[in-house]
């Protein structure tokens, strides 16, 4: 009877052993799943046609309608002046296209800034230049108090 009872108990550990052996797999197999689920290639590798059509099916969506300009008759344009709902917009020509002046002065004032630019740049690579030297100079006289002191 007690030798029943171990075996018994030596079963259960085996099958409680096998038990772990196997979630560990398939806890590994359900990660190894979810990860490609939401990898978004995953659907594009095996669902392409479906992607391209649900792409274009967003893309429908998501882009605005082309806004239709109507040419309404004087009687429409009455009533709506009847109850404050008209609105005029003016367009100047200017606004549309820009004038040879202000096209040169563009082209100008560009160049300009940009001259200045380089100048900027080229004095403080000078200065730059001139620290290095006089850092260099510095160290070099260090160098030479020091091997004297040395001696």
């Amino acid at each position: 009877m007690i030798q029943t009872k171990i075996d018994r108990a030596e079963q259960i550990q085996r099958s409680m052993q096998l038990i772990r052996r196997d979630l560990d797999h398939d806890f590994d197999q359900v990660k190894q799943s979810a990860s490609q689920l939401t990898d978004w290639r995953y659907y594009v590798r095996n669902y392409p046609w479906t992607c391209v059509g649900l792409a274009a099916a967003i893309g429908y969506i998501v882009v605005p309608r082309k806004l239709q300009i109507q040419s309404p008759d004087t009687k429409t344009l009455e009533k709506l002046a009847r109850k404050n709902k008209l609105v005029i917009e003016s367009k100047s020509s200017e606004d549309d296209k820009p004038g040879a002046v202000k096209t040169a002065v563009t082209f100008l004032s560009g160049l300009a800034l940009r001259a200045v630019t380089a100048q900027l740049v080229q004095k403080l690579a000078s200065g730059m230049d001139q620290n290095n030297a006089t850092q260099t100079g510095i160290e070099a006289d260090w160098q030479e108090e020091v091997t004297a002191s040395a001696s």
